[in-house]
C-alpha cells in the first residue's frame, strides 16, 4: 500500500478573522501617524498663540505663529522664549521677542531713540514705539484729534516697562551679549518686558524660530485668515 502524504487545504478567512485584521491594520496607521504628530511637533514645528500687545504691530493679539524648532537663530528672528516670571498658578510658560543681538555682540541703548549694535545704528521700521527719554508723552487712541487720544506720562523707572536701573545703566554705554546667549526685545518697545529687564537669554530657552504668521480678520460679519509669511 502506498503512503500518500496528504497537504490540508487552505482555510478560508471568515469575515470575522478579516475584520479583525482590519482593525489590527487601522490601528497601527492611527498609532503611526499620532507618533509622526508628536514627533513633529517636538522636533519641526510648533503652533503658539499671542497674548499681549509687546510684539505689535508684528504680532497682535490671538495671532497664530508657527516656529521651526530647529536651525540656528540669526539677529532679527521672531522666538519662542521661557518665561523668566512664570508661574504655574498664573501667567504663560513662553514669551515672544525679536531676537536683535548674539552671542560676542556689542549692543548699545542710549535713549536716542535707536539700538546700535557693534556700532552701527539698526534698522528697525517694525517698531511701534522707539525707546523714549524719561519723561517722555505718549499720545494712544484712536481718532487724529488730541482730544481724542488718552495722554500717557512715562516718567522715571515707569516710563517703559522693561527698563531697569541694571539693565540700562549696563546697556546705555554698551555691553557685550555673553558667550551662549542672545539679547532680545519687544516690537513694542514702550511697554515690552525684554532683555532690558531680565537681561540676556541663554540659547537653551529658546523654542522655536518664527516663520508664518496666520491672522483672523474681519471682514464684515465674516471673518477671514490671511497668512503672513516671514524671512
Amino acid at each position: 500500500m502506498n503512503n500518500v502524504n496528504t497537504i490540508p487545504a487552505p482555510q478560508k478567512k471568515t469575515a470575522r478573522n478579516t475584520l479583525i485584521f482590519d482593525l489590527l491594520i487601522i490601528m497601527f496607521v492611527i498609532m503611526m501617524a499620532f507618533g509622526a504628530s508628536v514627533v513633529v511637533r517636538e522636533y519641526v514645528v510648533t503652533v503658539t498663540q499671542v497674548k499681549g500687545i509687546s510684539m505689535e504691530n508684528t504680532l497682535i493679539e490671538n495671532d497664530r505663529v508657527y516656529l521651526w524648532n530647529f536651525g540656528k537663530v540669526k539677529a532679527g528672528d521672531i522666538v519662542r522664549l521661557d518665561n523668566p516670571e512664570y508661574n504655574p498658578e498664573k501667567g504663560d510658560k513662553y514669551i515672544i521677542k525679536r531676537v536683535i543681538a548674539l552671542a560676542g555682540d556689542e549692543v548699545k541703548i542710549p535713549g536716542d531713540g535707536f539700538v546700535y549694535v557693534n556700532g552701527e545704528k539698526i534698522e528697525e521700521n517694525y517698531t511701534k514705539h522707539y525707546d523714549l527719554p524719561f519723561g517722555s508723552k505718549i499720545y494712544e487712541g484712536k481718532g487724529d484729534n488730541d482730544d481724542d487720544k488718552e495722554e500717557k506720562i512715562y516718567e522715571g523707572t515707569k516710563y517703559r516697562r522693561g527698563d531697569s536701573v541694571q539693565s540700562r545703566s549696563k546697556y546705555e554705554n554698551g555691553g557685550i551679549v555673553p558667550d551662549g546667549c542672545v539679547f532680545v526685545l519687544g516690537d513694542n518697545r514702550t511697554i515690552s518686558a525684554d532683555s532690558r529687564t531680565f537681561g540676556e537669554f541663554k540659547e537653551e530657552t529658546i523654542h522655536g524660530r518664527a516663520f508664518l504668521i496666520m491672522r483672523d480678520i474681519k471682514d464684515g460679519e465674516k471673518t477671514k485668515t490671511i497668512k503672513i509669511w516671514l524671512k
